[in-house]
């Protein structure tokens, strides 16, 4: 606030203050600081509304805490003050995918890959708009891929619960031991030891899925 008294038509300050108080609204889960968090970035992006770089920002941050409208037009405003805007363009593809709309995300990744010179951001950029270029064209990849990414969230729940379960069996051993309860001490170990053991074989699975 010291800061911005000194240079209140300071569009990058005015951003930086804004993530500042979406960070503090977070933590404190505080809706009044989280509305003065929007309304700075929103005065950010007005004032900053010729600096293509800031505007990428301020649609990335847009996007972060939810507000998609707002992100997708600092992104396109970025676009139309330079058109090599690599993370508006990726941007707009996330805001895409986020909506169901494969064809636009497609369009968008194409268009990221044509303007980065970074050879690795090509190959990504190349192998995400052929995955769902192929997840627009193709019905049965795309049930295949809903299946897979369906599993893969049952999988990580049951890999938490497995592992909660191995945690709350301490209490078991120790009270066994305390007792002197040979029974209670045998399941207190037995029962860990196979939720480790399903949690194991859950965490393999789960690293043969990941890939497409």
């Amino acid at each position: 606030r010291r800061a911005l008294r000194i240079e209140p038509q300071n569009a990058a300050l005015l951003y930086d203050y804004a993530c500042c108080l979406f960070s503090l609204a977070g933590g404190d889960k505080d809706a009044r600081l989280r509305r003065r968090a929007a309304a700075a970035l929103k005065l950010s992006e007005r004032r900053g509304s010729g600096d293509a770089e800031l505007l990428e920002r301020i649609g990335e941050t847009y996007r972060h805490f939810g507000y998609s409208r707002r992100a997708e037009n600092a992104f396109q405003s970025a676009l139309e003050r330079l058109d090599e805007c690599f993370r508006a363009l990726i941007g707009l593809a996330e805001l895409a995918l986020d909506q169901g709309k494969l064809a636009h995300v497609v369009h968008n990744f194409s268009a990221a890959n044509e303007v980065t010179q970074n050879s690795a951001l090509k190959r990504w950029t190349r192998s995400e708009a052929d995955y769902f270029t192929r997840l627009s064209d193709d019905d049965n990849y795309m049930e295949l891929e809903v299946s897979r990414m369906n599993l893969l969230d049952k999988l990580s729940r049951w890999k938490g619960t497995a592992f909660q379960v191995a945690i709350y069996s301490i209490p078991m051993i120790v009270a066994g031991l305390i007792f002197d309860e040979p029974l209670l001490t045998d399941a207190g170990w037995l029962v860990p030891a196979g939720a480790l053991l399903a949690w194991a074989a859950m965490s393999i699975i789960f690293k043969m899925l990941m890939p497409r």
